[in-house]
């Protein structure tokens, strides 16, 4: 039996905008606060080969929920998986994140759940959108809601949805990328 990594999931994370970090663009007009539920049509994915894939989205006011099932093989990091995401997107380890490791995302990035990647990167991506006024300050959680399928949520704060949505399109494409 595989052990599991410690404290994998159930991190809150705070994170202040310190850095501008380049996130692809994508125009789209914000298409307000209100909550609602949106399809995962904008994150196409061909189940058999992602590791990662968008389940369902709920945006509310100011907070995003995303429902993501991960392949059984990329549900958890390794060193090799925290040196591509420190590489491209280096501010995400000084974010704050209460785990029992350390006060840092960068305490627990070599053996955290994907999922827990997910919301760091969501969150990083939006900080850098030049959308997102400089000292904004997000925050997010990560839980398994069924670790043997590959369940997990993530709840993200937004400024702006459509900021959100990118980085939610953007993260998942990175990590797929560096699964697959």
């Amino acid at each position: 039996m595989n052990e599991k990594p410690v404290n994998t999931m159930s991190a809150k994370t705070t994170s202040a905008k310190t850095m501008p970090v380049n996130a692809a663009s994508a125009d789209a007009a914000s298409a307000g606060t209100a909550s609602k539920d949106l399809s995962p049509a904008a994150f196409p994915s061909n189940d058999s080969v992602d590791a990662l894939v968008v389940e369902s989205i709920n945006i509310a006011k100011g907070r995003m929920c995303v429902r993501l099932r991960i392949q059984k093989e990329a549900r958890f990091t390794d060193p090799r998986i925290a040196v591509k995401v420190m590489t491209r997107f280096p501010c995400v380890g000084l974010h704050s994140c209460k785990n029992d490791s350390g006060p840092h995302f960068a305490d627990v990035i070599e053996s955290t759940s994907t999922a827990h990647v997910l919301e760091h990167l969501m969150i990083d991506l939006q900080l850098g959108d030049s959308a997102t006024p400089m000292g904004s300050r997000l925050v997010g959680f990560t839980q398994w809601i069924d670790e043997d399928k590959g369940i997990a949520e993530i709840q993200v704060a937004f400024l702006n949805d459509m900021v959100a949505l990118r980085a939610l399109r953007d993260g998942v494409s990175f990590l797929n990328g560096i699964l697959a």
